[in-house]
């Protein structure tokens, strides 16, 4: 689901940070559009991992929008969310 979203977004004109462990897979997805889909290998059960994807955003410029595309659900703001 997460690279269909990341291609549409792309399709539709808008610079995609796309998060995900595999950086091959990254890659890959990457060629659908080099010039929109941007790659960023992460692990997010990793703060340092999760603080270097938010510097990478960061460096792209103001967001218009986030998805959080991962195998997990509880419920609640992730902004509560504790790292372990």
């Amino acid at each position: 689901m997460g690279a269909a979203l990341a291609k549409r977004f792309a399709a539709e004109g808008f610079k995609t940070l796309m998060l995900a462990r595999s950086a091959d897979a990254l890659e890959e997805l990457k060629k659908a559009s080099p010039e929109l889909l941007v790659p960023h290998a992460c692990d997010l059960t990793l703060p340092h991992e999760v603080e270097g994807a938010f510097q990478r955003a960061a460096e792209l410029g103001t967001l218009s929008c986030v998805i959080f595309n991962a195998g997990a659900f509880r419920p609640g703001s992730v902004l509560d969310t504790q790292p372990e």
